[in-house]
């Protein structure tokens, strides 16, 4: 499920599995109320974000973290990844406080995504 690319289908999983809403619930009241392009944590990093704050909010996963790295199980790190190109670092890698819940990404938006659902699923 990590390695699922950046879309529709990560942010329908997003949704349900993280976020605990549906797609259509999550969307339609962007589209509708706040007239915004529906929601896409996979794609921008705004909606990325409320991903990690509703996990510090309501994982119990979270539940005593400082999320400034205080305790370990309750920090968020969030670092370029090792893997390099001749045109130079690539990509991103987050951390949800164990190595069980790190996944990497393209981009930083899609690595918050694959790493949320890898905490969720432990």
């Amino acid at each position: 499920m990590t390695n699922l690319p950046a879309g529709a289908e990560l942010d329908r999983l997003v949704c349900e599995k993280v976020m605990g809403k549906t797609y259509r619930q999550m969307t339609g009241f962007q589209m509708q109320y706040e007239g915004m392009l529906p929601w896409s944590p996979s794609t921008n990093i705004a909606h990325a974000w409320e991903v990690v704050e509703h996990l510090q909010a309501h994982n119990p996963f979270w539940q005593g973290g400082d999320g400034m790295g205080g305790d370990s199980w309750g920090s968020v790190t969030i670092s370029p990844c090792s893997a390099y190109r001749p045109e130079g670092w690539h990509g991103w890698t987050v951390n949800f406080g164990d190595d069980n819940t790190s996944a990497s990404g393209e981009t930083l938006p899609l690595a918050i995504c694959r790493a949320a659902l890898a905490a969720v699923s432990e």
